[in-house]
């Protein structure tokens, strides 16, 4: 109870207190705990681990790529030169390393993509005593490397040697490939559906050539997953199950909103009053399905519908009201939502009749696609009510009442 409250800054000070505390009752924790597979951890969850250690065991593993210390080979090298480095200078490494000659002892790749690494091995440095530890496991050294011989190896494992080995680049040293060689391969793609198309190409090609491959020995790695989920769903859910071509598959790390769409729009509504609302922004809400059902938005009329938005000069805000919020005079409501709906409810019922208390109808608006500008007068006129809600100061409980309507 004594940790609850305060600013997050508060309550980690007080857990590390707590954890200093002698007589914390150590049998409450468990006997250990151990992280593997995380990439990176920040400076406060490694204080709060280190300060848990004293209590109980704490095992981190950490991924290195290189076997020796490599914080000089990248920029702000500076910075980030310790005086207790966990590994120990690779031998014939000057311990300074003047810059202009800094290239010649790096490893290109590993100093390009490896600022992270090298930003969270500095970090447990400072905090982590790897000499104590060495002493009660009774090895020389805790850091564990795994060699292979490269000999006849592919180009990918010959660069992933030179990285372990911090082996520097030698222009006039040439590396030579065998032509049949498809360890390291790249493919230019014209689009994220086309290089997953090549994907599934190049994957069925593998376990055509190799029998005892199967796709649990597979990880395909993107930059950002939600930018491809549906492209993925789409190529390879396209063969069925029964052909012997299909690849069963996953995707992982997808985003809440990537897995649960209605995220989107409640995420949408939460930031009403700070959002602009633009066009962009209430087309794709009418694209969730749930709101296709709440409003009964045809999904077939939404492309004719946006048509029609962008015709009536709709550009952001959905009142004057709305924009007053963005500094803005309210009684400028010109090319707002609720101007927009307004010209096209009056073309729906006087076509080309003329202006009408200074609006201009939209006389496209007709046939049977008109009722989805019905649904988006509806939804307008639930965001209004919702914005004048998020106005209103509320409490916690009242704050997650007023979320619960807004999802129902």
């Amino acid at each position: 109870g004594d940790l609850v409250g305060g600013s997050r800054v508060d309550l980690h000070q007080r857990f590390i207190e707590a954890c200093k505390q002698p007589d914390l009752d150590a049998g409450q924790l468990p006997p250990r705990v151990i992280i593997f597979g995380v990439s990176a951890l920040p400076a406060q969850m490694l204080e709060a681990l280190s300060a848990l250690s004293e209590k109980m065991q704490v095992l981190l593993c950490v991924l290195n790529p290189c076997r020796h210390y490599w914080g000089d080979i990248v920029e702000g090298r500076e910075l980030l030169r310790q005086y207790h480095r966990r590994q120990m200078l690779k031998p014939g490494f000057p311990e300074v390393i003047d810059e202009q000659v800094l290239h010649l002892h790096a490893q290109p790749l590993l100093a390009a993509w490896g600022k992270q690494g090298r930003d969270y091995l500095n970090l447990l440095d400072k905090i982590d005593q790897s000499a104590v530890h060495k002493s009660r496991f009774e090895l020389a050294s805790i850091d564990l490397f795994d060699d292979f011989d490269v000999k006849g190896s592919g180009l990918l494992q010959q660069l992933q040697q030179q990285i372990l080995d911090l082996v520097p680049n030698d222009p006039e040293q040439k590396t030579v490939v065998a032509g049949e060689d498809r360890s390291l391969v790249f493919t230019g793609a014209h689009s994220a559906q086309r290089e997953v198309e090549i994907l599934h190409d190049q994957l069925l090609d593998a376990f055509a050539k190799d029998p005892g491959l199967t796709p649990r020995d597979i990880l395909v790695m993107v930059p950002d997953i939600d930018d491809y989920r549906a492209h993925i769903d789409a190529v390879f859910s396209l063969i069925e199950r029964s052909d012997s071509r299909y690849i069963p598959y996953s995707i992982s790390d997808q985003s809440a909103k990537a897995r649960i769409p209605l995220l989107s729009g409640l995420e949408f509504l939460l930031n009403l009053k700070q959002s602009r609302v633009l066009v962009t922004d209430l087309l794709d809400l009418l694209e969730l399905p749930a709101v296709q059902k709440r409003f009964k938005v045809n999904p077939e009329s939404v492309p004719q519908l946006s048509s029609w938005v962008r015709g009536a000069g709709v550009r952001w805000g959905i009142n004057g009201q709305h924009r007053s919020h963005f500094g803005l005079d309210p009684g400028l409501t010109q090319n707002s939502w609720i101007s927009g709906l307004s010209r096209m409810l009056l073309g729906y019922l006087n076509g080309a009749s003329g202006a009408f208390n200074e609006i201009e109808p939209l006389s496209e608006v007709r046939g049977l696609e008109a009722g989805s500008v019905g649904s988006l007068a509806e939804l307008l006129n639930q965001l209004e009510s919702w914005l004048g809600v998020l106005q209103t100061p509320a409490s916690i409980d009242g704050w997650l009442q007023q979320m619960s309507e807004m999802l129902e």
